[in-house]
């Protein structure tokens, strides 16, 4: 059974990037992934997203747009504080970049929401080798905490973790969390991928696995957290037109996919 497709970039996305995916998986991605940090980041190098261009580009796809929360020397720190004003500076960036205002988020039992998935790599983009309880439980908490616009309109984090499969110590955060804290992220954002990284072109969009072998959360050696994976990121650094490189990414289709992750990422206008 298919998933819902998504992509991610480091790259501001655009209309080659966006033809190429839609030719990779058959079918136009419902949603892309784009990095966020502080207001004063948007539009601004490092890959953060480019309100300037890319709000209209989602408008005129209809495409969601799922926030990802990039700041690994942060996660680093393993402090509860660091990662509740973290939380707090990523929704603002967030609610900056799409006008300022809550309402232009999904609205849900009268309150405003933004999906938000935290990036859990190294500055490097490898696998953390140190635990990040403290830290994760403050970005948990702060995007349940949410911030208000300047009407007083609250916008809160719908939260998420992505790491690598293999990544033990980033699944052991996230049960110490839970076990220590009784707070556990929304949603699992699962990096295996079913290639070499870098393949072009990369894998046919694929079936979710019926043995759950690429998305399961108990990896060889790590824990299990006791989540289903709601996005699965099957290919890495797929090469566009020899100049920008996409992830590939599968909605879980055993899950209520839209009210899962899709009901809580905005649509910029």
């Amino acid at each position: 059974m298919a998933g819902t497709p998504y992509a991610d970039s480091v790259t501001p996305v655009n209309e080659t990037m966006y033809s190429q995916v839609t030719s990779w998986m058959g079918h136009t991605p419902d949603g892309w992934g784009r990095y966020f940090y502080s207001p004063a980041d948007n539009g601004q190098t490092g890959g953060y997203y480019d309100p300037s261009t890319e709000n209209s580009f989602f408008h005129s796809k209809a495409m969601r747009l799922l926030p990802i929360a990039k700041q690994e020397a942060n996660i680093a720190t393993n402090d509860y504080s660091t990662g509740y004003n973290d939380a707090m500076t990523n929704l603002k960036a967030v609610l900056d970049a799409l006008g300022g205002s809550a309402t232009a988020f999904p609205q849900v039992n009268g309150l405003y929401w933004s999906a938000f998935v935290l990036d859990c790599e190294t500055v490097n983009g490898g696998n953390p080798d140190y635990l990040f309880t403290e830290y994760l439980y403050g970005w948990l908490s702060g995007m349940g905490a949410g911030i208000n616009d300047s009407a007083g309109n609250f916008l809160g984090g719908w939260a998420g973790v992505y790491s690598a499969q293999s990544a033990c110590d980033s699944w052991t955060s996230v049960l110490n969390c839970y076990n220590s804290y009784g707070i556990r992220p929304q949603f699992i954002h699962m990096a295996s991928w079913i290639d070499s990284e870098g393949t072009t072109p990369p894998p046919a969009f694929p079936s979710w696995p019926t043995n759950n072998s690429y998305t399961s959360t108990t990896a060889a050696g790590c824990v299990a957290i006791g989540q289903s994976t709601v996005l699965w990121q099957y290919a890495g650094n797929a090469l566009v037109a020899n100049q920008y490189t996409v992830d590939l990414d599968a909605g879980n289709p055993n899950l209520d996919f839209h009210t899962a992750l899709g009901q809580y990422c905005p649509i910029p206008s």
